[in-house]
């Protein structure tokens, strides 16, 4: 699942699931759970659309 994301990225596979994991702990979000993806996804859209509209600073 991953492979075709670390080569994208440049970056050895321990590393990516060093920095998913990291992500996980700091969210404490379980990024293996479909619904969290899609809500963070979504989070960050909405979030793109207000500073491109500047609406957040």
């Amino acid at each position: 699942m991953y492979q075709k994301n670390r080569f994208s990225l440049f970056i050895h596979i321990n590393t990516l699931y060093y920095r998913i994991n990291k992500i996980e702990h700091l969210l404490e979000l379980d990024l293996s759970r479909m619904d969290t993806r899609v809500n963070l996804y979504t989070a960050i859209k909405i979030w793109d659309m207000l500073k491109c509209n500047r609406l957040l600073a």
